[in-house]
């Protein structure tokens, strides 16, 4: 492009900021700054910037955003990209940005602050960019930002350092001002703001942040000139800074504040224990450059005892940039029993489980383990795993799951995807609140465990899995088998299973997963399971799609009678030990389709129509009758029956046995309406009621084989009119007494 300035340089847009009336201009000036810092190049030809010229080109480009944001009257352009940031940046997050100090010197903790970092991202992705890490950490540009922003939030307030001491109304203008100088110039605006465009509000997951570099315990474990603290009680308020060893049993009731770079050595068995009789605090607020190091006097895994944060450890403390390392010598080197805030939390060779926590405070994240000798998370509590922080690592550990010991969901939770397993310690019960699963996740059963949804109330359910990246359900190991999964009928039926398997399932009399509402079904698989489906008579919601059993120890799927209605059509049923779908028996209490699922369906009772029902049979469909069966339609009033195959695809009834008399065979009362048909259905092994099919109504019966069966065919009562010489001429009937009988 023709090299030229798009706007007037630092000094200039400040004295804009400080009252310039000229408000026309500075909305003509917006949009020229917002792409001039998109590609950082004002006057220069080549893709990336002169050097010379980064420095004014971020200079002009802060100030004018700064005096844009805080001004009375800001740009269309300005708030349509601050909607955007604030839909997708939370308000913590942004009061977080609002409370930073803008001022000389702070640009490396800005930089390499991981919260900061997150909210940089969730801001880019509100705006439709995405940051390049290499720029992201650039100190020298970011401090050239921040002094020029700092000049124009000076010129609101003189004596301001932060957002946060501006007046009010103009500090969160701060914040979203930084947050958008940051992404601006971190890789500048992919897409141009639409004041049309839908708002971004979802902040996501923190999988696409970098976790932090990992921590380590300081190379000379020297505590020469170290404050001893032995088996003692902390009753008044302390600050713990340079080097500490803790010896013994400690308790703390008091409000501790651990200053950045201080080391904390642990003697062997000792432990510590925040709010053990009263309440406490802990302020730990290290730094990526000064982190805060617990660790143990000699490099061992559990070479020290705990360090415990009891439930009343106010809910302000914070664990930012600490490392817990060589701990576990008793239980999980951390507990956490409060809600309190970690951020670039890293535990570390323990000798027992890294982490077990009841709660954390929302908005934590970059929790990582490594090393540890048994799990590296424990959650015990359902709070801890709506909260439990993303963004970190879990490596090397020898359990290498996340380990779930409470036994009730009675709260809305999502269940995250944090790249391992979940194992369920216990039977897990829905008693209310809503569930979401992300995708990826895995969850595992231990041998006869059990999972029900909308156990007391209603609640509703979604499993959010993907074709790359399914929800799993697997025993916990290759040697035990869980027990069932249900779905009570409290379930809403707004709750949908996408893209879910289920494995190594139905260990003693329930089925591996009993569905007991009309929830959806999409993609949903059942593999290497005892039992398979059991399906009430609510059936699935519509549009439930792709069910696919397989290596089933039985059969796949028992199913009530009218919930057979709802089994989808593209269902795979394949590869069973039995490779059929049974009907419980009973009375067909509404109207539906039977469906042909290219698997036969065994009958092993007496099955009967309700009142006033239509019931169709799909062409091609199979049914293999148990011993003295029977199957009856017209059996209350007024219904019909519709059983209409083709010359290619018969409907076919065959006894589980190749026995003429095996099964009773099929009734057609005098309540079947005479819309009723049978064509192209063949029947064989009957007879049991001296009929394979018998006729108190006159109802069609065309294109039918009937064979090996006892006494006659068709018997039929002579009062209903039934044509003798159609039913003896239009069939093929061949039975040890005749083909029809009318009496």
């Amino acid at each position: 492009m023709a090299s030229r300035p798009l706007f007037p340089g630092a000094d200039h847009v400040q004295w804009r900021a400080k009252g310039s009336s000229m408000n026309s201009i500075r909305l003509r000036i917006w949009p020229m700054m917002a792409a001039c810092v998109a590609v950082l190049a004002c006057g220069d030809d080549s893709p990336e910037p002169r050097q010379e010229g980064r420095a004014t080109i971020l200079n002009a480009s802060a100030a004018m955003i700064a005096a844009n944001a805080l001004s009375d009257s800001p740009s269309d352009d300005f708030r349509v990209a601050r909607s955007r940031v604030e839909g997708g940046v939370s308000r913590d997050d942004t009061s977080y940005a609002r409370g930073l100090s803008l001022g000389a010197g702070k640009a490396a903790s800005v930089a390499a602050d991981q919260r900061v970092t997150t909210t940089r991202r969730t801001a880019a992705k509100a705006l439709g960019a995405t940051l390049d890490p290499a720029k992201e950490v650039d100190v020298a540009s970011t401090q050239q930002s921040l002094d020029a922003l700092l000049s124009a939030v000076q010129a609101i307030a003189p004596a301001a350092t932060t957002c946060n001491e501006l007046p009010s109304g103009k500090a969160e203008a701060c914040a979203i001002a930084f947050l958008i100088l940051e992404v601006r110039r971190s890789e500048g605006l992919l897409t141009t703001p639409d004041a049309g465009a839908p708002i971004n509000t979802d902040a996501g997951s923190d999988a696409g942040v970098a976790p932090a570099g990992a921590i380590a315990c300081p190379a000379l474990r020297d505590v020469t000139g170290a404050r001893e603290i032995a088996s003692k009680t902390i009753a008044a308020d302390e600050t713990w800074s340079g080097k500490i060893l803790i010896k013994g049993s400690n308790y703390v009731n008091a409000r501790i504040t651990i200053d950045p770079g201080t080391q904390i050595w642990l003697d062997t068995d000792a432990s510590i224990y925040f709010a053990y009789t009263g309440s406490a605090a802990v302020f730990a607020n290290g730094s990526a450059s000064a982190p805060i190091t617990f660790c143990g006097r000699i490099a061992e895994k559990g070479y020290w005892s705990t360090i415990t944060l009891g439930k009343d450890v106010t809910s302000d403390s914070y664990l930012r940039n600490v490392l817990v390392a060589e701990g576990g010598g008793s239980e999980a080197s951390l507990v956490l029993d409060a809600d309190v805030e970690v951020n670039n939390l890293q535990v570390a060779d323990s000798g027992k489980d890294g982490v077990a926590a009841t709660d954390f405070k929302a908005g934590s994240a970059l929790l990582s383990v490594r090393n540890a000798a048994g799990y590296p998370l424990v959650l015990e509590d359902q709070a801890a795993l709506a909260r439990v922080p993303k963004g970190g690592t879990f490596t090397g550990n020898t359990n290498n799951q996340v380990s779930l010991t409470f036994t009730k969901f009675d709260t809305a939770v999502t269940v995250p995807n944090l790249g391992l397993p979940y194992v369920q310690q216990n039977a897990l019960y829905q008693n209310s609140g809503d569930l979401v699963i992300e995708a990826g996740v895995e969850w595992r059963l231990k041998s006869d465990g059990t999972l029900q949804f909308a156990y007391l109330d209603a609640s509703s359910v979604q499993m959010k899995g993907t074709a790359v990246a399914p929800i799993k359900f697997v025993p916990v190991d290759a040697n035990s088998q869980w027990g069932n999964i249900i779905f009570f009928n409290k379930v809403n039926t707004n709750s949908v299973l996408s893209y879910v398997e289920f494995t190594g399932g139905g260990r003693g009399r329930n089925s591996a997963l009993q569905i007991e509402s009309a929830i959806k079904l999409d993609h949903v698989s059942l593999y290497k399971n005892a039992t398979g489906l059991e399906l009430a008579s609510t059936g699935l919601a519509a549009g439930s799609t792709a069910l696919k059993i397989s290596e089933t120890a039985g059969r796949p799927i028992f199913v009530d009678l009218d919930g057979v209605y709802s089994i989808p059509t593209d269902s795979v049923l394949l590869g069973n030990t039995i490779d059929q779908v049974q009907l419980n028996g009973g009375t067909f209490p509404r109207s539906g389709t039977i469906p042909n699922l290219g698997v036969p369906y065994y009958l092993s009772n007496s099955y009967y129509d309700g009142n006033n029902v239509a019931i169709t049979i799909a062409a091609g469909t199979q049914f293999v009758m148990a011993a003295d069966s029977t199957l009856s339609f017209g059996y209350l009033g007024g219904n019909t029956v519709t059983a209409i195959g083709t010359a290619a695809q018969p409907i076919r009834f065959r006894g589980e046995q190749a026995l003429p008399d095996f099964w009773s065979g099929i009734k057609l009362g005098n309540n079947a309406l005479s819309n009723s048909k049978l064509d192209f259905v063949e029947i064989s092994d009957a007879g049991g009621t001296g009929a394979a099919i018998k006729i108190d109504a006159a109802v069609q019966v065309t294109n039918t084989k009937i064979s090996n069966s006892t006494g006659y065919c068709i018997d039929g009562l002579r009062s209903a009119g039934i044509d003798y010489a159609a039913l003896a001429a239009g069939n093929t009937l061949t039975c040890t007494t005749g083909p029809v009988n009318l009496h």
